[in-house]
């Protein structure tokens, strides 16, 4: 009776007393745990908008993880309504295949995680349940993060370039479903075309670089550079690697060439042909910290609705192979309460790691002399320019993606 919902113990305290029942051999803890789940399950909608719902969610959603994650039964019962979870549930629920206590147990026998010494392996029924389930999180939500754990735990079936350009990550997410769709028997999803970049014939890359080093010490290096820069893109496969300060110094701006633009539409949103003008022509010019300022100050002024519920969001992405700048801009039409959105979303990653907390003040996008709201101490103030000048000066075949939206409310 402790263990279950009216035992007056706390959810907390609820999962502890199942831990108990487990090590003595009892299975009735399961059950209650199951229903403490669902619950959670049917209620984070609501206690999601809310801090303290987030906590709640946390901190007990990982507990119930934990408990129910050790055999094919619980994985089961982890899985059920995936499709229709929150996305905040879904994601905590795939990261404790990664990221939890789950790898301190378990192994796959093939995954890339850290495990001590001795660690078990999975079981086969107990894998494929967790396999399904990492699945049915992709099929939910093209998420990068169930890509990711499926890839880590079974690297010789599944593939994904964590560091890949958006384009190349949207290929392999759907390569992972194919794997699973052709084992149930279903039609192949079509593959996202990838960004790419056409290779130089060996004999021009081997005759440039022999231009290249003989004109170090020359007056005609900047005539070697210029032929270089002509070729665009291509011109990294001549350059790099280089410490050179000069050829350095090209490859980065090569580095930022825009070599795919994007634009989605929707039935419910009418963009302007300027809008599309601008973006369409950026492709194949190079992305700077000022151009790119400017290009989210135009597309914040273009925020359509007056009733507020009109979004862009601005994707700037580079993978780690040399193939210049995805750029993305996603209109959307969001949720009419206005209590359910974030105002100012950011994220700057560096070769998959975040390198400061981002704030974009108001002023970027606001009437001059506004001011950014108080943060906290631990958060970098970085205009935008100044953000993206911090980027731009990786180099060019270093990752990094930057994610910007913004609406009138």
């Amino acid at each position: 009776e402790l263990v279950d919902a009216g035992g007056g113990l706390s959810a907390e305290l609820r999962v502890q007393v199942a831990h108990g029942l487990r090590r003595r051999g009892r299975p009735e803890g399961t059950a209650a745990v199951a229903a403490l789940w669902e619950q959670l399950v049917t209620n984070a909608r609501e206690r999601s908008q809310s801090a303290a719902g987030t906590a709640w969610m946390g901190f007990v959603g990982t507990d119930l993880v934990e408990f129910l994650c050790v055999n094919e039964e619980g994985v089961r019962i982890l899985s059920r309504g995936i499709t229709e979870m929150p996305s905040g549930v879904r994601s905590m629920l795939v990261q404790s295949f990664s990221f939890g206590s789950f790898p301190a147990h378990w192994t796959t026998g093939e995954d890339t995680l850290d495990h001590p010494e001795g660690t078990p392996r999975l079981s086969t029924a107990h894998a494929r349940s967790i396999e399904e389930l990492l699945i049915g999180a992709l099929k939910a939500a093209d998420y990068d993060l169930s890509a990711l754990t499926i890839s880590q735990l079974w690297p010789s079936r599944y593939r994904f370039r964590e560091q890949g350009t958006r384009s190349q990550r949207a290929a392999d997410r759907a390569r992972i479903l194919n794997v699973a769709r052709e084992a149930a028997g279903e039609a192949a999803l079509p593959i996202p075309a990838e960004q790419i970049v056409p290779s130089l014939e060996r004999n021009v890359i081997r005759v440039l670089r022999r231009d290249l080093r003989r004109s170090r010490k020359g007056e005609d290096h900047e005539q070697v550079l210029r032929k270089i820069e002509g070729l665009g893109l291509r011109g990294l496969q001549v350059l790099l690697p280089t410490e050179d300060p000069g050829e350095l110094g090209l490859a980065t701006r090569l580095g930022a060439i825009i070599n795919k633009v994007s634009l989605r539409s929707t039935p419910q949103i009418s963009i302007d042909e300027e809008v599309v003008e601008v973006i369409t022509g950026a492709r194949q010019t190079v992305l700077t910290a000022d151009s790119a300022g400017k290009l989210a100050r135009f597309l914040r002024a273009r925020l359509p609705d007056p009733e507020g519920r009109f979004m862009w969001t601005f994707w700037i992405e580079r993978g780690s192979q040399g193939l210049g700048v995805e750029l993305s801009v996603l209109p959307a039409v969001l949720p009419a309460q206005k209590d359910q959105i974030s105002q100012s979303p950011r994220v700057v990653r560096l070769a998959g790691e975040q390198i400061s907390g981002i704030w974009i003040p108001s002023d970027c996008f606001g009437p001059p002399g506004s001011s950014p709201d108080n943060l906290p101490s631990d958060i970098v103030n970085l205009g935008l320019e100044e953000a993206l000048t911090r980027l731009f000066q990786a180099p060019p075949d270093q990752a990094f993606s930057v994610y910007l939206s913004w609406t009138s409310r």
